[in-house]
């Protein structure tokens, strides 16, 4: 697989979390009962910034970058075996 799908699948993973975590904060401020499923960044973001002292908006890019990049970087791993 080229270094270059390789670097835009990581990418549009790492831009799906931040967009999950955007829209999360926008769908938990409009209803409070939503399924935790979907405010999940923002239980990690809250996870992080507890644990660590760092900006709250660095944390949850860290923590929404990193919800993104993980299934893509399984994505990339199930690719890899399968010979693609």
């Amino acid at each position: 697989m080229p270094r270059e799908a390789i670097a835009t699948v990581l990418f549009m993973g790492v831009v799906f979390g931040w967009f999950w975590g955007c829209l999360s904060l926008v769908l938990w401020s409009a209803n409070e009962r939503i399924p935790p499923l979907v405010i999940a960044p923002l239980w990690l973001t809250a996870e992080v910034a507890s644990r660590l002292a760092m900006h709250p908006y660095l944390a949850g890019a860290i923590a929404c970058g990193a919800i993104g990049l993980v299934p893509a970087a399984i994505l990339l791993a199930l690719a890899r075996a399968r010979g693609a």
